[in-house]
């Protein structure tokens, strides 16, 4: 009985699952998607005036699936916050803080604790966030109205219309964004198997924050310094 039991199980298991196996990815490889990751950030061009990086946060796949003569698609992604000189003041005077308060200093915590919330409140934006990720499926809605952007290989759309917490993606594919479809629901999908165990598919970037900021900037991508990075086929 017990022996009846396993053979179903393996039965309704996916190929894939029984068969798969994983390879890592060494040390040069995993800098090499990152630096394609970096590189798209880069093509973004120049966030809005007044706008600087204040924190990055990467996720790098590492392993990939053995998968019919190479490997399938791994997935990688990183986060990026933008803000205002607010954040890197405050970062800044955080750590005077902490040497006044190791001095025993207090009237110097009180002074720059002031100094900090006014210099703070003077600087403030609200933050626009951004990940970008590399290798996902995904299924887009081109209605005409939310679509902000459109060329060869790219695509950008609004997924909301909040007017401080918009949120929009831009797709880049090659192939399913060549413009030859005028389909309502286009299909982003990864194949089972590219040639390399760091191959890049696709992107999708996703903005989030003001809608007057994030439609400028997504106005200013170089969309084909972003397609060539895009090197899976």
């Amino acid at each position: 009985m017990k022996r009846i039991v396993w053979i179903v199980i393996l039965l309704t298991l996916p190929a894939a699952a029984i068969f798969a196996d994983s390879v890592s990815l060494n040390r040069n490889e995993l800098t090499e998607v990152k630096r394609k990751l970096q590189a798209v950030l880069t093509a973004l061009g120049t966030p809005p005036a007044g706008y600087s990086k204040i924190n990055e946060n990467f996720n790098i796949a590492t392993e990939a699936n053995a998968e019919s003569g190479g490997f399938s698609p791994a997935q990688s992604s990183a986060e990026f916050l933008f803000g205002g000189e607010g954040q890197k003041i405050a970062a800044e005077y955080q750590k005077k803080i902490m040497d006044a308060q190791a001095r025993g200093d207090y009237a110097a915590m009180q002074r720059l604790s002031q100094e900090l919330q006014a210099k703070v409140t003077a600087s403030a934006v609200p933050e626009i966030r951004i990940e970008i990720i590399a290798n996902q499926s995904d299924s887009i809605t081109a209605d005409p109205d939310s679509i902000l952007l459109e060329k060869p290989g790219t695509m950008a759309v609004a997924t909301n219309n909040d007017e401080m917490d918009f949120r929009a993606a831009v797709y880049f594919h090659p192939k399913a964004l060549s413009g030859s479809s005028q389909a309502a629901r286009i299909e982003i999908s990864l194949p089972e198997s590219i040639r390399t165990k760091t191959g890049i598919v696709d992107f999708v970037v996703r903005f989030t924050g003001p809608a007057d900021l994030v439609k400028k900037w997504i106005s200013k991508i170089q969309h084909n310094a972003v397609l060539s990075n895009i090197d899976a086929r």
